[in-house]
């Protein structure tokens, strides 16, 4: 897994620093990271959504300790090379190895809504997304990533926290998702009772 690109937006605002989106292998766009301060110490903060109760839930799970290392020090040496008040990107070319490419590694089935699935998908064993979405609709299925939901005076908006860079990938997902075993069952149990 690579970081191919990397946009950073500094903000500075009390200890929120900036907020970051990346890609990895120009496949997977993560949104709404946020780089903040603690007791005098950056830190890097996933993207996640707080709940009713008040507590924090993630959208995403960074799983290989070696790639979080990697993922935070690109992160914060690409911040520090971000003038205050500017947004800027760096990108890094893929290896060829990885070009367009981010296999998926195990899919769980978490929840199961009139017919839609809640998933949890985990990527190249290195990164896991939460509440992924398989929406069966009359054209095909459709899978759709975390947003994030809030109101901005009378609009409602819903940014994607997760999202493919494009369509192409976005149906080698569904494809992939679809083949797994679990979803596989799922779909014959799901024939077998009508």
């Amino acid at each position: 897994m690579q970081i191919t690109s990397i946009i950073i937006d500094r903000v500075e605002r009390k200890s929120l620093k900036a907020v970051v989106s990346i890609t990895i292998n120009d496949c997977l766009i993560i949104d709404q990271i946020k780089i903040f301060t603690v007791k005098d110490d950056l830190q890097i903060g996933l993207p996640n959504k707080r709940s009713d109760d008040g507590d924090f839930s993630n959208f995403i799970e960074i799983i290989n300790p070696h790639f979080y290392k990697l993922f935070e020090r690109k992160i914060l040496a690409d911040y520090y090379c971000t003038p205050y008040g500017l947004k800027k990107q760096f990108s890094f070319p893929p290896s060829i190895n990885t070009m367009r490419h981010l296999s998926i590694s195990a899919v769980n089935i978490n929840e199961i809504v009139n017919d839609n699935l809640i998933l949890t998908v985990d990527f190249a064993n290195s990164l896991r997304v939460f509440n992924v979405e398989l929406l069966s609709r009359k054209e095909g299925m459709f899978l759709r990533f975390p947003a994030h939901w809030y109101k901005k005076g009378t609009k409602v908006c819903m940014p994607t926290i997760v999202c493919p860079v494009d369509a192409e990938i976005r149906q080698m997902y569904i494809d992939t998702i679809m083949a797994s075993s679990e979803i596989q069952n799922y779909v014959f149990k799901l024939k077998k009772g009508n």
